[in-house]
């Protein structure tokens, strides 16, 4: 696996800085137990340098859909 950062964001306004700032390297994780799979297989197009941890931020603990 290559060398990545991770970023364990503790707000959305860091999680948002730390995307824009990575230059379009960045991946959101939540998780990421597939994302880290495709990274250590090797099978992404685009291999991510950074990966922004939005788990632990207040309001983000589930997604909703609205139709």
């Amino acid at each position: 696996m290559k060398r990545f950062t991770h970023i364990s964001a503790e707000s959305v306004k860091e999680a948002t800085s730390a995307l824009k700032g990575s230059g379009g390297k960045a991946r959101l994780i939540a998780g990421g137990t597939d994302l880290l799979g495709e990274m250590r297989d090797c099978i992404l197009p685009d291999y991510p340098e950074v990966l922004v941890d939005i788990k632990n931020i207040p309001g983000l603990e589930y997604v909703r859909t609205k139709s």
